[in-house]
């Protein structure tokens, strides 16, 4: 529901609307006997609104005056006035009729965007009188492909959204198709920006319409089905192309089994750059135009005919030239038999990340210490990583060093440095098995934080700083499996958080997906209950208490790690707690009710290139 925002009174002429009519049984001023002779009767209210409509964004509070007259159509003064509405909010303002027989009320939404009628009733002596206000503005968009191939899959986007055009949150959407086309989810939830999507799977051929209900409006996109042979030959779904190499792009178009040539296909790509945006189809029902791309990323390459068929597939541009490295260790400080994770970032001269350079890792260390493995090659977002293992030992500060090198490349290097040192301070992080919610748009997670020395005594006034970033973050829906709703993860797995050097920046090569924006990005934030932000001292048992908190939305769908860190004269130690951020029990065991977040918020896409 819209956040209420602030009221404003529109100085208009009145309207009227309607008109008194005889009593209805609401309740009447309880200091006044309509039956005593003494007392003037009441012969007509009128109820007037300052607009016959009202937006449904809360952005108006109309003003309602109720006009009581007696039979002479005279003004009545100081007649109590009982004013109500069967919907929205009303605030008396003059419940009694002033010198011009005027009683006063103000009106607005209630903050439900719905679109729908509001009638306010008055009553005075046992005379009654209404008017209608209509709420108005709200509407319900469904966008996406008017045609498929059989087989074929495709994302539609449902936008609710309130009178000014904002995205209304948290509401139910319901889906159907006519024909019976596979829908990966029947019952939808709007985002923050009032946005919900799901994937259709043509199996039905033939015209299908999908219909998409919320606050009783209704969205149709007409769907043709169509027992064509539509695809993308080439490249292969999931093909890796290298940068600045221009790569054929081939549609095949048949009606059973006979090629289609001499028709029109439009091309599309979300990354790249196309040779031409439309191709002719040969004698072999083939049309082709060349991609190539500039920058690293995913990019879904879309064909489209003139009927509005549609076919898409994703593909992996990717940086194969290495120009500079860089080194990462987490921590930089482990005691004796402990571990560090060593991470190499390879980019091209661009700043891409370059994928399938092999890295070696070299150990200078004279404690005994060992990689777990001595070269490894660069993924999708240019990482290569090795584990560092301390012996028994310890080292001197910044004893030890790893030297990781571009193998084609050995003029590639860098190094990190590490301190095997004694721990004089133990870091411990826990948590229970309940979850808060305070607010109906959070979920807020206590873990506690324990630091003891190496006798297991708690050690108090230690300075412990806190923070958490997204690792993972996946795609797909909740369905419900009783006795609660489950997260169904699309085929994309995991997608790595986008921040690849962590530095709460988009550098170039790191958008992967496309979007402008770091998915999953800092999703939760962590705040120690005795402190300021994540930064808090240890009270007289060694402990601290931090809340995690995070929207609900992203529960089942970011995993994170939370880390504690701090520092004995000048070295620092650290431990670390990864999981997936959870929702709450409540919140997922209702089954006619959609947990927050379906789906998900990053798209239900089998790809981690696309926004889908």
């Amino acid at each position: 529901m819209s956040i209420i925002k602030r009221l404003t009174t529109l100085a208009v002429t009145l309207v009227l609307v309607a008109c008194g009519g005889s009593g209805s049984g609401f309740a009447t001023d309880p200091t006044v006997d309509p039956t005593d002779p003494t007392v003037t009767p009441v012969s007509a209210v009128t109820v007037l609104a300052s607009s016959p409509t009202m937006q449904s964004d809360n952005s108006q509070s109309l003003t309602i005056s109720v006009i009581v007259r007696d039979e002479n159509n005279v003004a009545m003064e100081d007649v109590t006035v009982v004013m109500s509405a069967d919907s929205g909010f009303l605030t008396i303002v003059n419940a009694v009729t002033d010198a011009s027989g005027i009683a006063t009320a103000t009106l607005n939404n209630g903050g439900d965007p719905t679109n729908r009628p509001i009638t306010v009733t008055a009553d005075a002596r046992g005379v009654t009188g209404s008017v209608t206000v209509n709420v108005v503005g709200t509407s319900l968009e469904m966008t996406g492909p008017a045609a498929l191939s059989q087989s074929d899959d495709a994302v539609y986007t449902v936008v609710l959204t309130d009178a000014a055009g904002d995205g209304i949150p948290g509401e139910t959407i319901t889906v159907t198709s006519d024909n019976g086309n596979t829908l990966s989810a029947a019952s939808l939830t709007t985002d923050n920006s009032g946005q919900a999507q799901f994937q259709m799977t043509a199996t039905a051929p033939g015209a299908d319409v999908l219909t998409a209900t919320a606050l009783g409006l209704q969205a149709i996109r007409n769907v043709n089905v169509s027992d064509d042979s539509f695809a993308l030959t080439a490249p292969a779904a999931g093909a890796q192309i290298a940068l600045n190499t221009p790569t054929t792009v081939t549609l095949n178009w048949s009606v059973g089994g006979v090629p289609q040539a001499g028709q029109t296909i439009g091309f599309s790509s979300t990354r790249g750059t196309l040779s031409s945006p439309t191709a002719t189809t040969d004698a072999a029902g083939n049309a082709s135009v060349t991609i190539q791309s500039t920058n690293a990323g995913g990019a879904v390459i879309e064909a489209t005919n003139s009927a509005g068929t549609s076919t898409q597939a994703t593909v992996q541009f990717i940086a194969t030239a290495p120009n500079n490295i860089e080194v990462q260790a987490s921590p930089f400080t482990i005691g004796p038999n402990d571990q560090s994770a060593i991470t190499a970032i390879v980019r091209d001269a661009a700043n891409n990340l370059v994928t399938g350079a092999t890295v070696v890792f070299e150990l200078d260390d004279v404690t005994g210490g060992q990689l777990s493995v001595g070269s490894a090659q660069t993924n999708n977002q240019g990482r290569a990583s090795t584990f560092y293992t301390s012996s028994s030992t310890t080292s001197a500060n910044n004893g030890v060093r790893i030297t990781a090198t571009v193998q084609s490349d050995p003029t590639i290097t860098d190094d990190v440095e590490l301190t095997v040192a004694q721990r004089e301070l133990f870091i411990s992080i826990g948590t229970g098995n309940t979850i808060f919610e305070p607010n109906s748009a959070q979920y807020r997670k206590e873990f506690v934080v324990q630091v003891s020395d190496s006798q297991g005594n708690g050690v108090e006034g230690v300075t412990v700083q806190s923070g958490i970033l997204s690792d993972f973050y996946y795609k797909g829906y909740h369905t419900y499996v009783d006795p609660r709703w489950v997260p169904v993860y699309s085929a994309a797995g995991p997608c790595a958080d986008e921040d690849v050097n962590r530095n709460g920046v988009l550098d170039p090569g790191e958008d992967f997906n496309n979007s402008g924006r770091i998915e999953a990005g800092n999703i939760a934030s962590v705040v120690a209950q005795s402190g300021t932000g994540g930064t808090f001292t240890t009270d007289s048992g060694g402990f601290g208490i931090i809340d995690v908190y995070y929207p609900q939305e992203f529960a089942y769908w970011v995993d994170v790690t939370l880390t504690a860190t701090t520092s004995v004269q000048g070295t620092e130690f650290a431990e670390s707690s990864k999981f997936r951020l959870p929702g709450s029990a409540e919140d997922f065991s209702d089954e006619d009710t959609d947990p927050p977040g379906n789906p998900s918020p990053f798209g239900q896409s089998d790809t981690c290139a696309n926004t889908l």
